[in-house]
């Protein structure tokens, strides 16, 4: 009996023994599966962050044209109104960029509205949903200073997902600031306030020669009259206003 339970002993020791070799086979083979399997995830998220960075470009750039067109269409609309009985058109030089600010936050909420709730990616459509949101929420920020227009939408989310099996679904979040920043020398014009200071500066000296030094991203013409002066303003720039290509004017009136 003694000798039995040797041995069954032994056949016991094999066959952990070979177990254990089983175990050890397997867990190296998963263990090299696994290091593929972390490879095969930092490429995909690469190339997923990179998407990501794409998409973001590619929604800076159209707020940025929603933005530009709802600043030169109500920088337009603005100047071609002026009355010209009234000294500046009547307008209150230290507030007149105010009024402008109005009327480009309306404009801009107007053209973000009108991105497209079908396109070929569902990712666009998601963001222009995101986008339509914030702005019919006021999750968004316009400013001008009479040199600068700049947006501000705080902590867009960026979310891309791509499945590699039925198993395997990576995704990538990436949340941020979206800033778009125009310049008004870039596009083509002077802010009101601006305008209206530098016109005034000149009226003590060759008023004709000063403004067209002074206002040169516009031609400048200057009618002379016993009250004062009317001032001709037509923008160098062809610029997109309103879907067709056109110059700003604007005509001002300054009293001696």
């Amino acid at each position: 009996m003694n000798k039995l339970e040797i041995n069954n002993k032994k056949g016991d020791i094999s066959i952990n023994i070979l177990v254990l070799m089983t175990l050890a086979v397997v867990c190296l083979a998963l263990f090299y599966f696994s290091q593929d399997r972390i490879i095969e995830n930092k490429i995909s998220n690469a190339g997923l962050l990179d998407s990501v960075y794409g998409d973001e470009t590619n929604l800076l750039f159209l707020l940025d044209k929603s933005l530009e067109s709802s600043l030169l269409s109500s920088y337009n609309t603005l100047a071609s109104g002026c009355d010209l009985s009234r000294e500046f058109c009547g307008f209150d030089a230290n507030n007149v960029d105010n009024g402008l600010k109005e009327s480009v936050i309306k404009k801009f909420k107007e053209s973000a509205n009108k991105y497209p709730d079908s396109v070929s990616s569902q990712d666009k459509v998601n963001y222009y949903k995101e986008i339509k949101e914030n702005v019919n929420d006021n999750k968004y920020d316009i400013q001008l200073n009479g040199k600068e227009a700049i947006l501000v939408v705080p902590g867009f989310l960026f979310s891309k997902a791509i499945n590699k099996s039925k198993i395997d679904i990576f995704v990538v979040e990436y949340r941020t600031d979206l800033v778009v920043n125009l310049t008004y020398v870039d596009l083509g014009i002077i802010g009101f306030k601006e305008i209206y200071e530098r016109s005034k500066s000149c009226l003590s000296v060759n008023t004709e020669n000063c403004l067209k030094e002074k206002l040169n991203l516009f031609n400048v013409e200057v009618s002379k009259s016993d009250k004062g002066y009317i001032i001709f303003l037509e923008s160098r720039k062809l610029l997109l206003i309103d879907g067709e290509s056109k110059k700003i004017k604007f005509n001002f009136f300054l009293g001696q």
